[in-house]
């Protein structure tokens, strides 16, 4: 899914980062797992461009491959999920 800063701004308000008075450029990366037809389960993102690295990205597409397990580990066992904060 692409949008620019503004279409995001306007889906959920706030105004828009700006450096030195111009809008600031963000790169997200976002790990979603589809559940059923209208269900979408967030695993994590990040700013890709705040940390382009391909090390870096590894380790967060790992931990939400891992997140992911544990979430249909869950599924299976029939309980419910358990909110966890990332800080």
């Amino acid at each position: 899914m692409r949008h620019e800063a503004d279409e995001i701004v306007h889906m959920f308000g706030g105004e828009p980062p700006e450096v030195d008075g111009q809008p600031e450029k963000v790169l997200l990366r976002v790990f979603v797992h589809f559940c059923g037809q209208k269900v979408v389960f967030l695993l994590g993102g990040y700013d890709k461009g705040d940390d382009p690295k391909e090390r870096w990205q590894q380790r967060e597409i790992t931990e939400a491959r891992r997140l992911l397990g544990q979430f249909k580990q869950r599924q299976r066992q029939g309980r419910p999920r358990k909110g966890r904060g990332r800080g």
